[in-house]
Parts: structure tokens; C-alpha cells; sequence
């Protein structure tokens, strides 16, 4: 009816539902046939939070999608997400209840990744294996499998960044596999020049495998054995060219 639209000096007024395109607008606006476009400057989509009555310019309460040089952005009083044109996005943060923060490996044919917390560690899954390290703040990085390429340092490895039992680097620019009870009680010490098993309680003999504790495989024990007779081997041979 006409009486529906009123004019007035800067803007047009419609009782009801406009509609562009549709014979039976269902909404205040209803477009069918194409997309809504906004061009210009200032070209965007505004919408107001659902919780504001009226128009608001207030951050939080006024929300702006718009597009700047091949990227998408999200505003409320700043920009807050940022897509590019590769499906990057970019974010201040992400927050994420229940599920976590879900990714896919660039490779299709391999798992899925998962970022999640769980009784206060942060965990890092991958299908089909489970949780491949987890992090808290009382013991720091616990890995399940650590692979090192290239030489490591003391500084390379720190045993309070890892869980006990797992690797420490010493000093002596050499490795140790901890026991869980303190960083100077090692099960096995690893350098440059020797393989030593070593027993949990400080004042005790060097050892093979610790009593009440992990046995090493026979074929473990066969190559420290025969790496130590080498080493008496050696020392035997430089006495004698020395004498």
C-alpha cells in the first residue's frame, strides 16, 4: 500500500517488510536473486550485537565485516580476525570450549591435529596415535618421542623444561636419560667417550641395570660391554705407545 512508504527529506520510510526480488518479503529486508553489495570507502557489512537495543557505534556492540587488500576483516573498534586469500586467518586470540582447536595436515592422507586441555595440561593429539606431549605448569613439557637432528648442547636440551624420565642434557656435553627422582640421578649417561649405567642413590658404584628398576634388552647390555672393553682396549694401546 502506499501508505506504507513515507518520505521525508533524507530518508525513506517503509512500514513492513521491503522485499527486492521476492514477492513475500519474510523479513524487514529480503533479497533473493543475487548478493547484497557494498561498495565504496566505507563498503561493509554492519550488524549490532543482539543484546543492543538501537543503533550503537560502541566496540563490542556494533560489528563490521569489510574487505582491504585481498583480505577480510572483522571489526569492533579494531580489527579483531583477518582472512586472507589463501584461508589463512589471523586473530588476537581463539578461544575454544569442549572440543579444542582442531587443524589438518597440509598432507590429506594424514591425521588430524588437535590442540586441548584436559586436568590442567595442554595436550597435542594426532590421529590415530593419541596425545603426542602435553604441557603443565608444575613439570613443564612432557614429549612422547623426542627426535634431535644435528648435535646437542647442554643448553639444547633443559631438564626442568622436561618431564622426569625423559632426556637431559649434561654438562659434559653429553645425555642422560633421568630416573624421575632428581636431575643429578641418571639411569644412563651418554658422552662422547663412554656409555655408563648408573645407580639411583648417589654414593653407589656404577652399575648395570638398576635393581627394582627398568631392565635394559640384553643387546643393550652385550653393546655396553663390548663399548667398555673397547675403551680398556684403546687406553691399553696408548699406555704402550707412550711407553
Amino acid at each position: 500500500m502506499t501508505s506504507d512508504v513515507k518520505l521525508s527529506d533524507d530518508a525513506v520510510l517503509v512500514d513492513g517488510n521491503l522485499g527486492i526480488g521476492v514477492a513475500i518479503p519474510m523479513r524487514p529486508l529480503h533479497v533473493e536473486g543475487n548478493e547484497i553489495h557494498s561498495g565504496g570507502t566505507y563498503a561493509g557489512y554492519s550488524f549490532n550485537d543482539r543484546g543492543v537495543a538501537g543503533f550503537s557505534d560502541n566496540p563490542g556492540e556494533r560489528w563490521v565485516w569489510y574487505a582491504k587488500k585481498g583480505h577480510a576483516y572483522l571489526w569492533s573498534g579494531n580489527d579483531l580476525v583477518n582472512v586472507g586469500l589463501n584461508g589463512a586467518v589471523e586473530a588476537n586470540s581463539f578461544t575454544s570450549s569442549g572440543a579444542g582447536f582442531i587443524f589438518s595436515d597440509r598432507n590429506p592422507l594424514a591425521g588430524g591435529w588437535c590442540w586441548y586441555a584436559q586436568n590442567g595440561k595442554a595436550r597435542l593429539s594426532v590421529d590415530p596415535v593419541g596425545d603426542v606431549l602435553d604441557v603443565d605448569a608444575t613439570n613443564g613439557l612432557h614429549v612422547r618421542r623426542l627426535h634431535v637432528d644435528g648435535a646437542v648442547g647442554a643448553n639444547s636440551v633443559n631438564a626442568n623444561s622436561f618431564h622426569a624420565g625423559l632426556l637431559v642434557a649434561l654438562d659434559q656435553s653429553g645425555l642422560a636419560v633421568g630416573d624421575g627422582v632428581g636431575t643429578n640421578q641418571h639411569r644412563v649417561r651418554i658422552t662422547a667417550s663412554s656409555i655408563l649405567v648408573t645407580a639411583p642413590k648417589a654414593g653407589q658404584a656404577p652399575v648395570g641395570p638398576v635393581p627394582g628398576g627398568p631392565q635394559l634388552p640384553t643387546e643393550t647390555l652385550d653393546l655396553i660391554a663390548e663399548v667398555k672393553a673397547l675403551r680398556q682396549e684403546v687406553n691399553a694401546l696408548k699406555t704402550k705407545i707412550g711407553a
